[in-house]
Formats: structure tokens, C-alpha cells, sequence
């Protein structure tokens, strides 16, 4: 039994090391990874993956051996290049039409038309000037993101179609204009196997005007326990539509008055820290079972999934718990506050800033203009929430505005 990773970090190496006792590991630099390997039970092939001809070519030499069990990656650049090592050596797991659904938001959003219209959003592309004053008119806002994009970058808030007017032609020609949609936005981790999907995290956002996300908490204060059960089931409907049966999937909902709205989704587990607070809060060691339900042999039954996560769960330490991130407006830092203890009743766990005195902030574009983060654990929702809101409000990094562009 062997478990292949494409573009593994330490800590998932390590989770993968949990779960296989022979791991096939594919990168295209080593050095993070080298002091993690258990001699013959890992075996490194360096791989230039996001060139899917070196994927090919790769296939060929797992086809005489050694051949994997199974092929996994958790990480964006990784997800296409391992659907198509599955295609190629027909394994379990997602292709590469169900994870280009995923990544594209255009085929996304044809997918759910077809399958579940009630959890999309009006969309039309870029350049379709007509189609995209109908999504004005009818919802007042609308949202233009790059159909390829990650990150929070790029994505453009459109009040009136001279603000479309004024952005350049290549971010019309690669985007895809949505009717903006209120409400609370969350993100939901999820596991599948077999096509039987269970939630394992729901995360409530906190977003800045530009729509980069500034905090994660859970469990999300603001959601009552039908709201939860809404979530839950569209989060389901979602899978289905876009033909996730089997691994993790970190899923982008709007959850507003009478509907729950599909913003996007992925068939990794979140980032941004996300699976620190699912194990805090649920005790289940995320980056674990997203590789776990590789190995479960096909034909497990429906409690395959359950059987999953128990076997990757522990004790929960946190009723609640968040990660904050810090943001400045642009100019030149001219104070950071110091590390508390606590906040109200919540406990600093973690507290990293990347800015000092006299360094020059730029604008917050995507989430790499963040400049540190902390991570907050508390008794309940309400208190993380409090603490949370105390945090990015209190101007954790201080600025002089408009020396920094």
C-alpha cells in the first residue's frame, strides 16, 4: 500500500507518514521535505508537476512501478496534476473534469445550473456587457473575480456598469461577473468517501472591503442551528452536482435569507489555518483524514466516511477558536502593539506580525498583503466573536496613510 503526494508540506508529509506505511512523495524542490523521510519507506521524485507533460510522462513510469495506491494533493497547484495521474493510472479519487469544475468557476457555475440552480448566483462573463447590466439591475451589486483565480486576488466590487467600463480588457476577458449576494459568508470543511459526505468544520468569515479574508471562526457565531442544517445540505447538493464522491472539499457558501448561495469550492481541506481550528474545536486532526479516505478500500460501505473520521479524531481542547488576520491601510508603520495574553475571555494562542516600525505597507490586494495573524481560542461563539471583533477593530498595526503605494 502506497500513498503518492504531489507538493507536500512538512506537516502533510507528516500526516501522510500517519496514515501509509510507504509514501511515493512528488515535488519540484526537496529541501523541506529531505529531513522528514523515513529512508526506504518514502521515496522522493522530483517533478516539475504544473507541467502536465511531466505528469504524463510520469504516469508512464509509475505504469511499470512502483504504482500507488492512491495519489493525493492538498495543495492548489497540485490538485489538477494529481486528477490526472488518477485518470491515467485509474485510481479512486477526483478526475480531472470533476476538479476542473472546481477550479473554473465558469464550468462551475454551468455544473450547478444543470444540476442545483437554486444554489447559484446570476453570472455572466466579463465582456458580456448586456448580460452583466441584467445582473445590476436585478441585484444592485455584482462581483467580478477571475474565473481561474485563487487567493482573493483580482476580485473586483461592481456598483454600475461604469465600473466595469473601467477595468482593463484582459480582467474582463478572464472573469466572470456574479450577482453580489448578503448574508454571512462561511466555509465549510467536508469529507467524502464513497459519495456518503459528512461536515467536519463550518467557518464564519470576516472579509475586508476589497474581500480578502481577515478572520475565521468556529464554530460561526452568527448562525442559528437551521442555518447550520441549511449549510449542511448544500454543501451536499453541491458535491453532488460537481461529482465529488470521494476526499476532502473546502467549500465558500452565502448564507442569506431564505437561501444558502454557492460562492465557491475546492477539493482540498482550507488553508489559512483553517485545520487548527477544526482540530481545536472537533478534535479532528483535518490534514490527516484528507488523506485517509485514500486508503479505504473501494466498496467500504456507507459508514466508510464516519469510520474515517473517528479513527482521526481526538479530544477537542477549544469550544470555539479563530484565526485574525492583521491589515493596515497603505503608508509607513509607525506602531504594532504587543502580544496580549488574552482578549475579554479569550486566549491569545498564537501572535505573529510581519511588519515593523518604519516599514512600508502597500495595499491590501489579495491575502498575501496580510501582515501577520493570530490565532484565538475561547468557551463559546459569543466570546470568540467578541474577541475577534476586538481585534480588528483595535489597529493591531498603525499606519501613516499615503506614503506607501
Amino acid at each position: 500500500m502506497a500513498l503518492l503526494l504531489i507538493g507536500a508540506s512538512p506537516n502533510i508529509l507528516r500526516a501522510g507518514q500517519a496514515v501509509s506505511p510507504r509514501l511515493l512523495i512528488v515535488d519540484r524542490t526537496a529541501p523541506d521535505l529531505l529531513n522528514v523521510l523515513r529512508g526506504e519507506d518514502d521515496q522522493f521524485y522530483l517533478v516539475d508537476y504544473p507541467d502536465l507533460a511531466a505528469v504524463d510522462a510520469f504516469a508512464d513510469v509509475l505504469a511499470v512501478g512502483p504504482r500507488p495506491t492512491a495519489v493525493v494533493s492538498v495543495t492548489e497547484q497540485g490538485l489538477i496534476p494529481a486528477a490526472r495521474l488518477v485518470d491515467r493510472l485509474g485510481l479512486r479519487g477526483p478526475g480531472e473534469d470533476v476538479v476542473w469544475s472546481t477550479r473554473d468557476k465558469r464550468r462551475m457555475r454551468e455544473r450547478l445550473a444543470a444540476h442545483a440552480p437554486h444554489l447559484s448566483l446570476p453570472s455572466a462573463p466579463g465582456t458580456d456587457r448586456e448580460a452583466v447590466a441584467r445582473i445590476l439591475k436585478d441585484a444592485g451589486q455584482a462581483v467580478l473575480k477571475p474565473a481561474l483565480g485563487t487567493a482573493s486576488h483580482g476580485i473586483r466590487r461592481l456598483g454600475s456598469l461604469e465600473d466595469l467600463d473601467r477595468l482593463p480588457g484582459d480582467e474582463l476577458r478572464d472573469g466572470l461577473v456574479e450577482a453580489f449576494a448578503p448574508g454571512v459568508e462561511v466555509s465549510v470543511e467536508s469529507l467524502s468517501v464513497g459519495g456518503e459526505h459528512r461536515v467536519v468544520c463550518i467557518a464564519e468569515k470576516r472579509i475586508s472591503t476589497g474581500f480578502v479574508e481577515v478572520a475565521h471562526l468556529t464554530p460561526p457565531p452568527s448562525l442559528t442551528e437551521a442555518d447550520v442544517a441549511r449549510v449542511t445540505r448544500a454543501t451536499t447538493e453541491l458535491l453532488d452536482a460537481l461529482g465529488i464522491t470521494d476526499g476532502p472539499a473546502h467549500t465558500e457558501l452565502m448564507v442569506g435569507p431564505g437561501r444558502v448561495s454557492v460562492i465557491e469550492t475546492h477539493n482540498r481541506p482550507g488553508g489559512d489555518g483553517i485545520a487548527d481550528l477544526a482540530e481545536a474545536t472537533t478534535g479532528v486532526d483535518w490534514r490527516r483524514a484528507s488523506l485517509a479516505w485514500s486508503l479505504v478500500p473501494e466498496g467500504s460501505g456507507r459508514a466508510a466516511v464516519d469510520d474515517v473520521i473517528r479513527d482521526c479524531t481526538g479530544p477537542a481542547v477549544a469550544g470555539a477558536a479563530a484565526i485574525v488576520f492583521f491589515t493596515a491601510p497603505a503608508g509607513t508603520v509607525t506602531r504594532v502593539l504587543e502580544r496580549p495574553d488574552r482578549v475579554g475571555e479569550a486566549d491569545i494562542i498564537s501572535w505573529r506580525v510581519d511588519a515593523e516600525v518604519g516599514s512600508e505597507v502597500g495595499p491590501l490586494l489579495s491575502s498575501a498583503g496580510r501582515l501577520g495573524a493570530a490565532e484565538v481560542r475561547a468557551p463559546d461563539a459569543q466570546i470568540l466573536r467578541d474577541a475577534v471583533d476586538h481585534l480588528l477593530t483595535v489597529g493591531v498595526i498603525e499606519v501613516t496613510e499615503g506614503t506607501a503605494t
